[in-house]
């Protein structure tokens, strides 16, 4: 008996799949017609929107899409109109050298999404004539194609008709499909400067001249696998306010893949739009990784939003610096030279930014009266510092702010004095640069084997107890565990013990610090954290962990040390381990970093730079609102000034 083969099957594509997969926005819908008319050569791409009335006040019926680009004959249609699946334009260029934008066939689903009926009319040269090919759509998955029809135009081209719009659609009006075009052409168009016209309902994409600026910068992103791969980021500054903020993700040449409103970048007066090439991106994208869950797409938009938040705080140091220079060679600059305190250097930060405000709204400004320029200047900066609400009664009925303007300002004024933000602000600026100075001394080979432990690293640490949490007070510090056990009995209100505190070894040993807090739901529930530190060049191994473990089995046997709702944890903070050490910080059933546990102590092992990164995480947004990235100088500057006598020898 013959093998039965079996039936072969092949899939078809129903109307309602076909119909799925044209579901986009109307603005995306207008875009990949525009993108198929470039992908044809085209210089010129015109847009207009049919209406009942003449005129641009009718209600929408249809959309009309012409190009003057290379057009298609009957073979390209039947292989444009009879496939779905990857595009023939996959890694091909134009004959004019531009990079082909088509890649999966589905372009042309998308007018689907405008109205239910469409043709395609198209001019193409096929050896030395003329020949035009007439593409109608009958359903999601029938279009009717006639070829090497007679032209009726002398050139070549493509007229695109989408009629009996299903409803009508405010984002295609050109006060809002302008400003969209402009954000989803802006990277490909100054690719090809002055060599592309888009008109959308008779306005002509003006990208040069709206264009303010353009910068360029190359990212190079670890990602999960420990490779640096390489990606391009392009920033494009708008002369206008019409645009939205977005950061588009793209494959290498360009075309948009992701799109994603940035409202995290603090640039004020800076319109912008964004856009990150790599190979990456294309490969995620295939993947349908492009999305929040992914660790990897998370760690290359977050190195993105890193660089822009970079990029606009040079551009507005930049600008603030520009106006300040002015302003000091006017002669009505209320300060002196450079500041002399974190503080101090907020405050000119918030001057600035009011007295930029005043120039523009009073009349004043517009002539050449440089005293009244310095007096109201001079009454700026003396109300920023002293005080607030009448920088507001100012604000409000003197300059006549937008009433915008005037609630973030009272919102802040209402909340606290100007002069307790500006000093909150000084306090986590003070912390970042202290983050950063004491990485650099922690790590840096020219200072970690220098850098002592008691009489340098100790001293700072104990006036930087924010660095373990702020709900922590020093209890202890350099002593033994006997006066570990007195304070902790005075924090419950309890008598003096008696008799001393020894380890196991008969030795009454010493700990660095001793941290206590005590929790709002009553004096008897207490924590303790003790800090155990090292030289930035001791690597700690067992011998080592044993001294701390030794004080937390001391506490863990005297009873004295125990009681309802008291906890003890005891840190050996490090720069390196060996690799025991970083085996037991990883076991099966405790957190990381926990080396030992019991019901009431714990003794965990942890880095420096685990630390720090947890104080930088606790301050993130904090320094997002102030948009203060301190440098390696910042942080060395502020080391020297708060700990001059700490960084003798180091610094």
């Amino acid at each position: 008996m013959a093998a039965d083969k079996g039936l072969l099957v092949q899939i078809r594509l129903t109307d309602d799949y076909l119909s799925r997969k044209s579901k986009v926005s109307p603005q995306h819908a207008v875009r990949e017609l525009i993108w198929n008319a470039l992908d044809a050569d085209a210089t010129e791409v015109t847009i207009r929107l049919l209406r009942t009335d003449f005129g641009n006040i009718g209600d929408q019926i249809g959309l009309v899409v012409t190009d003057n680009g290379e057009g298609f004959d009957l073979e390209r249609a039947k292989l444009a109109f009879g496939n779905l699946g990857q595009s023939w334009k996959v890694n091909k260029r134009t004959k004019r050298g531009r990079l082909m934008h088509g890649r999966k066939g589905e372009g042309r689903l998308a007018v689907a999404a405008l109205g239910p009926t469409a043709s395609w009319s198209s001019v193409s040269r096929v050896g030395d004539q003329l020949v035009e090919c007439l593409v109608e759509r009958k359903s999601p998955s029938e279009y009717r194609i006639h070829g090497d029809l007679r032209p009726t135009r002398q050139h070549t081209g493509t007229v695109v008709e989408v009629g009996d719009f299903h409803r009508h659609y405010p984002e295609l009006e050109p006060e809002r499909m302008v400003s969209y075009l402009l954000e989803e052409f802006a990277l490909y168009l100054s690719m090809y400067p002055g060599r592309i016209d888009i008109t959308y309902s008779d306005e002509l994409l003006r990208y040069d001249e709206l264009v303010d600026q353009r910068s360029e910068k190359e990212l190079f992103i670890e990602l999960e696998d420990g490779t640096a791969r390489k990606f391009a980021l392009t920033i494009i500054e708008w002369k206008n306010d019409q645009t939205e903020r977005s950061l588009s993700l793209c494959d290498t040449d360009g075309f948009t893949l992701q799109k994603t409103h940035m409202q995290r970048v603090k640039a004020p007066r800076f319109n912008f739009t964004a856009y990150l090439r790599g190979d990456r991106l294309r490969e995620l994208n295939e993947q349908n990784m492009l999305v929040d869950l992914s660790p990897e797409y998370r760690a290359i938009y977050e190195a993105a939003i890193g660089a822009i938040q970079e990029h606009f705080k040079e551009r507005v140091a930049e600008d603030e610096r520009r106006l300040v220079e002015r302003w000091r060679a006017e002669e009505i600059y209320p300060y002196g030279a450079a500041p002399a305190s974190p503080l101090e250097h907020v405050e000119r930060e918030v001057f600035v930014r009011c007295a930029r405000t005043v120039e523009q709204k009073l009349e004043t400004f517009q002539g050449d009266d440089k005293k009244g320029k310095r007096f109201i200047f001079e009454l700026l900066r003396t109300a920023i510092d002293r005080s607030p609400g009448d920088l507001f009664k100012v604000f409000t009925e003197v300059l006549d702010l937008p009433k915008k303007d005037l609630q973030d300002l009272s919102k802040m004024l209402d909340r606290t004095s100007l002069s307790a933000i500006i000093q909150a602000s000084a306090m986590v600026a003070e912390r970042l640069e202290f983050i950063v100075g004491l990485e650099d001394l922690l790590n840096d080979p020219g200072t970690k084997n220098s850098f002592k432990e008691r009489e340098q690293l100790h001293r700072m640490v104990q006036k930087e107890l924010w660095l373990f949490g702020d709900k922590w007070l020093l209890s202890v510090s350099d002593s033994g565990l006997t006066k570990a056990l007195v304070q902790h009995a005075g924090l419950l209100g309890q008598k003096k013990p008696k008799g001393k505190v020894q380890t196991s070894s008969g030795r009454p040993e010493r700990v660095d610090l001793m941290l206590s807090a005590v929790t709002s739901d009553g004096a008897d529930h207490v924590d303790h954290l003790v800090v155990e530190l090292k030289r930035p060049n001791v690597m700690l191994d067992q011998m080592e962990l044993a001294q701390l473990e030794t004080y937390a089995n001391t506490v863990a046997d005297d009873s004295r040390f125990h009681g309802r709702g008291i906890t003890w944890n005891f840190w050996f903070m490090t720069v390196q381990n060996d690799r025991a050490i970083e085996r037991r910080k990883h076991q099966t059933g405790l957190p990381k970093g926990c080396v030992t546990n019991s019901e009431t102590v714990r003794v965990w092992v942890k880095t420096w730079a685990e630390l720090l990164q947890d104080c930088k995480n606790r301050l993130h947004f904090v320094q997002e609102k102030l948009n203060y990235y301190p440098d390696l100088e910042a942080g060395l500057n502020y080391m020297r000034e708060k700990y001059a006598a700490e960084t003798t020898g180091v610094l």
